[in-house]
């Protein structure tokens, strides 16, 4: 196995350079540092400048999530693997601060992770994008009204229950809620 020198360039700085003109690389070189520090950091895979980077808890903490969470996305795909510092740590840009963002705000609108990383996908400037959307959009609209639905036929169960309990007690008899409640159905186990 070969093994590089420790002053060789790691890998991406050498893109960072072909891009940059010699002059402007230059006047980073005294700020460049391998610790989370000030100035730029060198991660596995190019520059990114101090206030455009977030360690893992970092960003977990800005997004309510935990560690462990972000790490999942990243199996899932839905967030890009984060970049390593020398020393090891993950470090996520802006890029994926936006794109775990985006994912929050899907999870709350109903997406899955699964529907989520098909929009992740999709080119927003898209017509066939935008007729994807307007599909899921109305799977979850139908979704919505199904459980609406559903929260009204127990309203309304509740409601006969709460009357019911009012007669009870009108009359001093026992509680039926608490006796239906208490009493098996047919076909149930305990």
């Amino acid at each position: 196995m070969k093994t590089r020198s420790f002053f060789q360039a790691p890998p991406g700085i050498l893109d960072f350079v072909s891009k940059c003109m010699v002059k402007r690389f230059h006047e980073f070189l005294p700020r460049l540092t391998l610790d989370p520090g000030p100035g730029l950091i060198l991660g596995v895979g190019g520059l990114m400048q101090e206030d455009e980077r977030f360690l893992i808890g970092e960003l977990a903490e800005q997004a309510g999530v935990n560690r462990e969470t972000l790490r999942y996305y990243e199996r899932r795909g839905l967030l890009n693997p984060a970049r390593r510092t020398a020393s090891g740590y993950r470090v996520y840009d802006r890029e994926s601060a936006a794109r775990l963002l985006f994912i929050k705000r899907a999870q709350a609108f109903g997406f899955s992770l699964d529907e989520i990383r098909d929009l992740l996908r999709m080119k927003p400037e898209n017509p066939q994008s935008c007729n994807r959307v307007m599909k899921m959009l109305d799977g979850k609209i139908e979704e919505l009204a199904e459980r609406i639905r559903e929260m009204q036929r127990f309203h309304r169960q509740l409601a006969r229950y709460r009357k019911r309990c009012g007669e009870a007690l009108a009359e001093g008899d026992a509680c039926p809620v608490i006796l239906e409640v208490s009493r098996p159905r047919e076909g149930e186990k305990p």
